[in-house]
């Protein structure tokens, strides 16, 4: 009952009140159809506030998207329960550039807008592309094959870049592309044995300091005659110091590399660290079957809800509650 009066006054709010009013109400709410009450409200202010907004309907958000103000359709463009094919109208029709970068920094962005940013993009559409959190494989091999060095080096740099994107980055003419590739989390033994060997200072000295990289594998530097290197090395044993000292550990150190059948990259397990889920499709479960889930971390446990692909995360936050609340969640094994 108290809820029902709670949103019947908010909905009075929004159609009689004042700008102030309304936007106090937005910020507060939690009710998608209170919100939709806003779309086609005539104050700019408001309708940036219900734009923005993580409770604002798929639905609503598509209207917004046809606003007559830019800054209303790139806060729109930047909403994750944006519908794909609305986020992706907005990338490549939108006359707009912010309103069209936006919509390509969003994290719901396809692999196929990815793709088409670096092949038909401005340099920064391209670097975006390069940059993104959920760029593929298929992104990232064309990124570190892009003609233009800065696009090649955000792709060595990028926390999903695979063994195949690292090794073919350690292998780039330009030294600042390998220097990013030598930084990477994701640098594995025998990358990192490249690295350490590059015939330019400067990638061997980041090599040196990666933190996957073992005290056996920079041995060989102890006789480098690099000031560079020597000064990596120096940093090196301060550092290992101090760790031995406070017994210290990263957080995301805690965090598994493996799920079910899919090992997790350095950028997946940071969102899980933060508390985020993330969606991982064709994944097997213990039973041989495969799916999408949208995966997420509880008291100390992976936890993977299965979901349809596509969903908007308001849809797959509504799933994973659903679920948990009829004690159907599915706990993988670890």
């Amino acid at each position: 009952m108290f809820e029902n009066k709670k949103v019947s006054h908010e909905m009075e709010v929004m159609r009689n009140g004042t700008a102030a009013q309304k936007l106090d109400v937005i910020a507060k709410t939690h009710n998608s159809d209170v919100l939709a009450l806003g779309v086609e409200d005539r104050d700019y202010d408001v309708r940036c506030a219900v734009a923005i907004s993580d409770y604002t309907s798929p639905e609503d958000l598509s209207r917004l998207a046809e606003d007559a103000h830019p800054g209303v359709r790139m806060l729109v463009a930047g909403n994750l329960n944006i519908p794909q094919g609305v986020l992706y109208d907005l990338y490549k029709h939108d006359e707009i550039d912010i309103v069209s970068s936006t919509a390509l920094e969003n994290a719901r962005a396809t692999e196929l807008m990815l793709l088409d940013a670096l092949e038909y993009g401005t340099e920064e559409k391209r670097f975006i592309a390069a940059c993104h959190d959920g760029a593929t494989q298929k992104v990232l091999c064309a990124a570190v094959k892009n003609a233009d060095a800065k696009i090649r080096q955000a792709a060595a740099a990028n926390l999903n870049a695979d063994h195949t994107i690292l090794h073919t980055a350690l292998l780039d003419v330009n030294v600042d592309v390998r220097k990013e590739a030598g930084m990477n989390n994701n640098m594995t033994e025998d990358l990192l044995r490249i690295a350490l060997s590059d015939g330019n200072e400067a990638v061997r000295a980041v090599a040196a300091l990666n933190i996957n990289t073992t005290n056996e594998m920079v041995l060989p530097l102890y006789g480098d005659p690099s000031p560079a290197v020597k000064a990596a090395l120096m940093r090196r044993e301060k550092v290992l110091a101090v760790e031995a000292g406070m017994d210290l550990k990263e957080p995301i150190d805690y965090i598994a590399r493996q799920v079910g059948d899919r090992q997790l990259t350095y950028a997946q397990r940071d969102l899980l660290l933060k508390g985020r889920g993330i969606i991982l499709e064709d994944l097997k479960d213990q039973n041989g079957n495969y799916d999408t889930y949208l995966v997420y971390i509880r008291d100390n446990k992976y936890y993977a809800d299965p979901i349809q692909p596509g969903s908007s995360a308001m849809v797959q936050k509504k799933t994973s509650e659903k679920q948990e609340q009829k004690g159907i969640r599915r706990k993988l094994g670890f």
